[in-house]
């Protein structure tokens, strides 16, 4: 009775710490390595969640894993390298890579849609899988659940925008404004 019990609570517990790793992840501005790491700790999270809620095929879970862990070994790769070159990772402002770093920007792109479960990766095929496990007799964990989806493609993102979007900082010229 007891163990019942317990099993029934956790799922919504490890929705509810991935919803707290997501928003942690929301609010971070000193740094995207940070940043980028909890959305990725939030899906595992996730994946606990729905897998203690029932029994899912091993497939399921290894279609959805395999989206997560390719794209957040992509992203971390992609920031460790802008963080070797000497270039600033942090979330405060614009940066621009894209300018100085096509190459690192198009991966981190793709990581980031991968990482966001956008519809043509892995990662949405087992996202879909697993909400599939969601019953409708548990709204808070269907709400933490979908919650924590929408927010880490928001901070994933944000992250891609705050890096690699905005004027050119690395040579010194600004974008100059549009006339007419």
């Amino acid at each position: 009775m007891r163990r019942q019990r317990l099993l029934a609570v956790l799922p919504v517990a490890f929705a509810a710490f991935s919803l707290l790793f997501v928003l942690k992840a929301f609010v971070e501005r000193a740094r995207a390595l940070h940043a980028w790491s909890l959305v990725a700790v939030n899906q595992l999270f996730l994946a606990l969640a729905l897998g203690f809620n029932e029994a899912i095929s091993t497939d399921q879970f290894a279609l959805f894993l395999s989206g997560i862990f390719v794209c957040a070994a992509l992203g971390l790769g992609v920031l460790y390298r802008l963080e070797a070159r000497g270039l600033r990772t942090d979330l405060d402002g614009f940066h621009g890579l894209i300018h100085g770093q096509p190459a690192l920007g198009l991966a981190f792109l793709f990581a980031s849609l991968g990482l966001a479960g956008f519809p043509i990766t892995p990662t949405f095929v087992g996202e879909d899988l697993l909400l599939d496990h969601v019953h409708e007799d548990q709204p808070f964990l269907l709400a933490c659940v979908v919650l924590a989806f929408i927010l880490d493609g928001l901070v994933v993102f944000r992250t891609y925008s705050r890096l690699f979007l905005g004027p050119d900082r690395l040579s010194g010229r600004e974008a100059a404004p549009r006339s007419g």
